[in-house]
């Protein structure tokens, strides 16, 4: 495996104890079994680490997403036959079922976390340039599809989504398991909890049924 690739194997991996902030490049040196002069190298400090790590983690997910509503919408022949819960379907699943052996909901949260306390964060071009997409091209859908909103409260209501979601896969194991209530929800089950919820709160009811 080449060297780069050590770095952000090995970095994942330390992300799973802790967070973002707490990584040292000497932590990562050591799993990786390579020098500080290696990393520096391929990505210059921690910031620049950092950065490569948010692009893997979010690159592939946000091209899903993009995905998913691109075939929503020719498999319904046009914007204004896709539904909001398609639209939205798009949006989710791919955060709830990760196709990642590296990456976990804890992982995603604590990257959230990293975004929520620093301000300035950078992205790369690349994944500045797909997360602009997602958000054009999920604005543009629902825009079409709900008459009189605003495209900033539309917006808005996308990033609502997308911590909601955040936030109920982190918890909901853990508020599952203090409840003593049956097993966990399959991804299935937790995904269709998080579209009753988000279409109810950005449509009419009537809106918000599984056919509509």
């Amino acid at each position: 495996m080449q060297t780069k690739q050590l770095i952000i194997k090995a970095t994942l991996k330390i992300l799973l104890d802790k967070s973002f902030e707490s990584v040292s490049l000497r932590d990562v040196s050591k799993l990786a079994q390579v020098n500080l002069a290696s990393i520096s190298y391929h990505f210059g400090n921690k910031e620049g680490l950092i950065k490569e790590i948010c692009s893997r983690i979010l690159d592939p997910i946000n091209l899903r997403r993009i995905e998913l509503l691109e075939q929503a919408i020719e498999r319904n022949k046009g914007i204004e036959n896709t539904s909001h819960r398609e639209i939205f379907e798009a949006f989710l699943r791919p955060i709830v079922l990760l196709d990642s052996d590296e990456i976990d909901h804890v992982l995603l949260s604590k990257l959230a976390a990293y975004f929520a306390n620093n301000k300035d964060v950078d992205f790369s071009e690349k994944s500045e340039e797909i997360y602009k997409r997602l958000l054009i091209s999920n604005t543009k859908a629902l825009f079409i599809k709900t008459p009189g909103m605003s495209v900033e409260d539309i917006r808005t209501r996308l990033i609502f989504a997308s911590g909601a979601a955040m936030q109920y896969l982190t918890i909901v194991d853990r508020a599952t398991a203090m409840t003593n209530e049956k097993d966990q929800m399959t991804h299935e089950e937790l995904l269709e909890n998080l579209l009753e919820f988000i279409l109810h709160g950005f449509v009419p009811r009537a809106i918000a049924g599984k056919n509509k």
